[in-house]
């Protein structure tokens, strides 16, 4: 009869095991990355420096566009996106281009380590009453749409909420055609897992998008 293996011995196979399984089939972990390292962000920016469509196919796993089901005219959701530390840093080094240095990534990842965002796109049709002559269309944007973040059943409370607005030809103040909604969260409340975003405005539509981190960087 076959002896049992000591309890010692068990362990250290369990050991083995287990290392070979990380080494082996790196898939099976989570990939999303709270907290960055020099190696992680040096490889983000040079990622960011390709230009390629192996980047712009990069950026569609962290971005889902949105149908409008509104009325003709009405404000409009066209798409929801998150921005992870390392996807974060990768768009820094895409937007810099070939003067965005790495020493630059890392600084600018340090100095945002912990933040999480989330991103709402909204378009604002020609004839939409927006289109008059407005100072500041924060307060506008802010008022018209809404925007709930769950993780693991849990709502997010934002740390920071910024609106940045789209004007034609990209400087003509007088006629606002849409504008994005950044979230900012603490990267320490997202959980490795489907983070949910509904977005809801004043008509009473609602629309989300639902992100497995566990899948993205």
């Amino acid at each position: 009869m076959a002896k049992a293996l000591p309890c010692s011995r068990l362990r250290g196979l369990s050991a083995v095991f287990t290392a070979a399984v990380v080494l082996f089939a790196p898939s099976l972990l989570p990939a999303y990355q709270r907290h960055l390292s020099e190696d992680d962000v040096r490889e983000a920016w040079l990622f960011g420096q390709r230009h390629d469509l192996r980047v712009a196919r990069f950026f569609d796993a962290y971005e889902k566009k949105v149908a409008h089901h509104g009325k003709p005219g009405d404000p409009s959701v066209r798409a929801i996106g998150v921005r992870t530390p390392y996807s974060a840093a990768v768009l820094r080094s895409y937007q810099g281009g070939n003067m965005y240095s790495g020493p630059q990534a890392w600084k600018d990842y340090t100095s945002a380590a912990r933040t999480f965002e989330v991103v709402v796109w909204v378009d604002y049709p020609i004839n939409s009453l927006a289109q008059s002559n407005i100072a500041d269309p924060a307060p506008l944007v802010r008022n018209t749409f809404a925007v709930k973040v769950t993780s693991r059943d849990r709502e997010l409370a934002s740390a920071k909420t910024t609106v940045v607005p789209q004007y034609f030809g990209g400087f003509d103040s007088s006629t606002l055609t849409g504008a994005e909604l950044h979230l900012e969260f603490d990267v320490r409340d997202v959980a490795s897992a489907v983070l949910r975003i509904e977005v809801s405005n004043r008509l009473d539509s609602t629309l989300s998008a639902e992100f497995d981190l566990a899948d993205l960087r």
